[in-house]
């Protein structure tokens, strides 16, 4: 089990990767599979080894979604890892 916390910038959220199932929780909470997930991206540098990132996933209904969030740099790199991204 892996756990990584996240933000938006004004509340606390985390990414749990259990298995073959990632948890995502930051305003809404979803479950997917981690094969479903297609990209986990860095989309901004921001101060105090923070970045900006954007996981993009299907959704069990097979939407593609995307959601963006505010993670730690090493923190990321280990969420890339765990996933295989």
């Amino acid at each position: 089990m892996a756990k990584y916390g996240i933000s938006d910038g004004a509340i606390m959220g985390y990414i749990e990767v259990t298995g073959d199932k990632l948890t995502y929780s930051l305003g809404k909470t979803f479950d997917t599979r981690t094969n479903y997930v297609q990209a986990v991206e860095k989309v901004q540098d921001l101060g105090l080894a923070k970045a900006r990132a954007k996981l993009t996933y299907y959704s069990l209904m097979a939407d593609l979604r995307t959601v963006e969030f505010i993670i730690n740099n090493n923190d990321l790199l280990g969420l890339k890892k765990t996933l295989g991204k």
